[in-house]
């Protein structure tokens, strides 16, 4: 318990966690009952400050270690934002998720916008992917303000992967592709056939 403790303070000293904060982590570490390291074989471990907050199911976070606190602590993950991406209605989320929604961005703010954008009822996972690949309430608003409004889920994120932007498109419809699929323009992009490549293999009279 002494080695929490040292720990504890040592990330108050680091800027790592606020004086309310660390007093918190003392409170739960002292409320801890330490198991007994020859009959588990695990580390010892503590219930995070946030347990006790109103419509918190207690199994997400009981047994959390320091090490996992800190994870989340250095990647925005605090009871304030998790019970914001709850009235968001991602509600259930395991430590994991919780630290992924952390990492890529998936705020209260991007869940309602990416619901909001008739895609379906989005899952956690889903939302993660579109995420990582760029698809963005912003992006999602320039493909529809270049004519793609009726693109699926699965599509946007296929151009996503693949880089292929609203400017894109509009370069390559100027270039005399104004039919363009989207599988097409997939293709056109992984084989490097952009406005540039067309108009110098035009000046060279291909």
């Amino acid at each position: 318990m002494d080695e929490e403790r040292f720990r504890i303070m040592q990330m108050l000293a680091d800027g790592t966690i606020t004086t309310d904060e660390a007093d918190l982590l003392l409170e739960a570490l002292e409320a801890a009952p330490a198991e007994p390291a020859a009959a588990t074989g695990q580390a010892q471990r503590i219930a995070p400050p946030w347990r006790a907050m109103p419509k918190q199911p207690a199994r997400t976070f009981a047994n959390l270690t320091l090490d996992q606190l800190i994870e989340l602590r250095t990647h925005g993950v605090d009871p304030e934002f998790i019970q914001s991406i709850r009235e968001a209605g991602l509600t259930n989320l395991t430590f994991e998720q919780l630290l992924e929604a952390g990492i890529h961005g998936i705020d209260p703010a991007f869940i309602r916008e990416m619901r909001a954008a008739d895609l379906g009822d989005l899952s956690f996972e889903q939302l993660v992917e579109a995420s990582i690949h760029g698809v963005r309430p912003d992006f999602i608003r320039e493909m529809r303000a270049a004519g793609l409004g009726d693109l699926s889920f699965e599509q946007l994120v296929e151009l996503g992967i693949h880089g292929v932007s609203a400017d894109f498109i509009r370069e390559m419809r100027a270039a005399g592709g104004s039919d363009l699929s989207i599988d097409k323009l997939v293709e056109l992009r992984i084989h490097g056939v952009d406005p540039d490549f067309i108009r110098k293999m035009r000046q060279v009279g291909a």
